[in-house]
């Protein structure tokens, strides 16, 4: 981890999906367990590269409020100026 980040251990961590808020429609099947924090590299503090990646320890189940999204397939990829995207956050 980076020097100056603080990640609670996965096991302390969960993933809500599917939800459009906290207070939306939730039952078990929305929780998912963290196997795995990977922080980026080149994050020491605020604001950059404040990016991280959560391992699920098992598979999304998708259906209309949760899918995936596509990452760029090369380094500096370039998207249409006419491209429609979403930002996750």
């Amino acid at each position: 981890l980076a020097a100056h980040c603080i990640v609670d251990p996965p096991e302390y961590l969960s993933v809500i999906a599917g939800a459009a808020t906290l207070l939306g429609r939730l039952n078990l099947f929305n929780y998912y367990s963290v196997a795995q924090v990977i922080i980026h590299p080149g994050y020491v503090q605020c604001c950059d590269y404040d990016l991280a990646i959560l391992k699920l320890k098992k598979k999304l189940e998708r259906s209309k409020m949760i899918n995936s999204i596509c990452l760029p397939k090369e380094k500096n990829q370039q998207l249409p100026t006419d491209q429609i995207s979403l930002i996750a956050g």
